[in-house]
């Protein structure tokens, strides 16, 4: 029995953050028994091509040297020698999120022929449930994924809040059910951290947009230092398009010696940054998991967060502060606490204690839920 990924979007947009994260993980993690083939929609002929198995190997480098743009190289031509791949008794796995009205069309085919088992991990729903954090028409222009979606012969999620968004909000109880295939928090290959005096740095790990509540974070922290706070706050991310409020603080704070704004990021500046933390503050209230925390508390750094962040479900409150409100008043009230010294450096022990799940745990649970029948 094999089972083929779909990789139009990874092939497409060569990002290693986001979704495309989590597929290179899960090819890098993959543990059989069935072997996992690549494949891509081509536009060309809007079919699906098996791409070389040489493709997995170049995606599941963790370091390409040369970044995207080697990869970009390297890829083409693989992607060129894909041929046609039989629509008929695939066993397809799609990890992706898209709006492409072609592969709508063509997934839509695929699970209505009968033959053919969709199996479709979900990531969340807030283009459709929280519109006004995307640009205008973005629900609108991904009907057709969801209607393509609601065909498919079995679906899985990242979390729980996820599941029951889409039992309650997008199926009313019409749809299939599914597991729950958290993610990993073992991404950023950074050793376990022990806690010293010295770290005075608070870091931000995501794209910076307002779903995300950048903005409080940022005045919460300006508050501070008209306090005369001597605490770093380091945002590691890109500005989205839609973040105008978030655009106006950086550019208030561009010299600000207390703060450092790293727009892209590899995963060995993230790991330098988070080797010199004090803490990572986390304090969006729209995710569809929420991953940054959980890759600190990895590390044994602990976390400030939002109390309803799905990727806790299931976790202890070990070297976190949860955060009813996420207000820059209660950002700021969180920060003071973790300065005082002995009440970081039991944050720090608890964290230490916190098992989180690892991209490996994901991919074995991912693979026997694609197996299963």
């Amino acid at each position: 029995m094999d089972v083929h990924l779909d990789i139009t979007e990874l092939v497409t947009t060569l990002r290693r953050t986001g979704i495309q994260r989590v597929e290179r993980e899960l090819i890098r993690h993959w543990p059989g028994p069935a072997m996992l083939h690549p494949c891509w929609l081509d536009p060309g002929i809007g079919q699906l091509c098996l791409l070389p198995h040489a493709a997995f190997s170049l995606l599941a480098d963790d370091v390409l040297p040369g970044g995207a743009e080697a990869e970009t190289k390297f890829l083409a031509p693989l992607v060129a020698r894909g041929r046609r791949l039989d629509p008929s008794g695939l066993r397809l796995l799609n990890a992706e999120l898209f709006f492409d009205p072609a592969r709508t069309t063509l997934y839509t085919h695929l699970a209505l022929q009968g033959d053919n088992r969709i199996h479709w991990l979900v990531y969340d729903f807030l283009p459709w449930l929280y519109p006004q954090f995307f640009g205008s028409g973005s629900a609108g222009a991904g009907m057709g994924f969801l209607r393509a979606l609601r065909h498919a012969s079995d679906v899985a999620f990242i979390s729980e809040q996820v599941r029951t968004d889409y039992r309650k909000r997008i199926t009313r109880g019409q749809g299939r059910d599914g597991p729950v295939l958290p993610l990993g928090g073992d991404g950023l290959r950074i050793e376990r951290q022990t806690f010293t005096a010295a770290r005075t740095d608070f870091v931000w790990l995501g794209t910076i947009e307002p779903r995300k509540n950048a903005s409080s974070l940022l005045r919460a922290f300006m508050r501070l230092w008209d306090e005369g706070t001597h605490a770093c706050l380091i945002m590691i991310g890109c500005r989205e398009a839609g973040a105008h409020e978030e655009g106006k603080l950086l550019h208030q704070l561009q010299h600000e010696k207390r703060f450092r704004h790293i727009s892209e990021a590899s995963s060995a500046v993230v790991r330098e940054c988070l080797q010199h933390a004090r803490a990572l503050i986390f304090p969006s209230r729209h995710e569809g998991f929420g991953l940054p925390p959980i890759e600190a508390l990895y590390a044994g750094i602990p976390v400030v967060v939002w109390r309803g962040l799905p990727a806790l479900e299931g976790l202890s409150s070990a070297g976190q502060i949860r955060l009813d409100d996420t207000s820059p008043a209660d950002i700021a009230d969180a920060v003071r606490w973790l300065l005082d010294d002995i009440n970081i450096r039991r944050m720090w022990a608890d964290a230490a204690t916190i098992m989180v799940p690892t991209w490996r745990d994901f991919a074995r649970a991912c693979a026997a839920w694609v197996q299963a029948r």
